[in-house]
């Protein structure tokens, strides 16, 4: 057979890298009629063929199968805001004017805990950034003050508020909350690197949530 032709081995060869590409499109609903008809009608021509042409059509194939690989792959990855606004929830408001085992405070909750309930997050900013003056007020305001700015979207000063918190008591919420600001931030890695910690915790309340997330990054 000259060397210009296409041998039995090459169209063997040529053959299943085209199936090959070809299921993998058509599982994507990909339109594969014209590629099919055009591969088997020079695959089956009977006139000389250049080396040139054969390795065009074993290159095109490849290309097939890594595009069908990509469009796989792609959906599989999951946006890291999706992943926010899939498994975020604002907490219920835990603090009160008792400091824990000591006598009552007199700083006054209530207007922060109404705005909270009330979701005016931008009251609520105002109100806990007068209130940090303040000796007598309680712990743990930083947590909410975070909430307040993943509410209004300030992913980047949520971050750094919440990671001022220094309450072993609301270590967990801190944590996961801390993870839903690096996901709505779009800060892939440090989101990982928290979520990561949570699963580490036994018992925490969001560990099987921080698994399910670490899955679909």
């Amino acid at each position: 057979m000259s060397e210009d032709k296409i041998t039995a081995r090459e169209r063997q060869e040529l053959e299943e890298m085209a199936a090959a590409g070809i299921a993998a499109f058509t599982k994507k609903g990909g339109d594969v009629a014209g590629v099919d008809q055009a591969l088997n009608k020079r695959i089956n021509d009977r006139t000389p063929v250049r080396k040139i042409d054969r390795r065009w059509f074993a290159a095109a194939a490849a290309i097939a199968l890594l595009l069908a690989a990509f469009f796989i792959w792609q959906p599989l990855q999951q946006d890291s805001s999706a992943l926010h606004l899939a498994y975020y929830e604002a907490p219920p408001f835990v603090l009160s004017e008792s400091a824990r085992g000591e006598a009552t405070s007199d700083f006054d909750l209530s207007a922060i805990r109404s705005a909270y309930a009330d979701k005016d997050f931008g009251g609520l900013l105002t109100l806990v950034s007068a209130a940090q003056d303040e000796a007598d007020a309680p712990e743990g305001l930083e947590l909410y003050e975070g909430i307040a700015l993943l509410e209004t979207d300030q992913a980047s000063l949520a971050i750094e508020k919440l990671k001022t918190l220094d309450d072993p008591e609301l270590r967990d919420m801190q944590q996961w909350y801390l993870a839903m600001a690096y996901l709505k931030a779009d800060d892939t890695d440090l989101a990982k690197v928290t979520l990561s910690k949570i699963v580490g915790v036994d018992q925490h309340y969001k560990q099987k949530a921080a698994q399910d997330i670490l899955a679909k990054l």
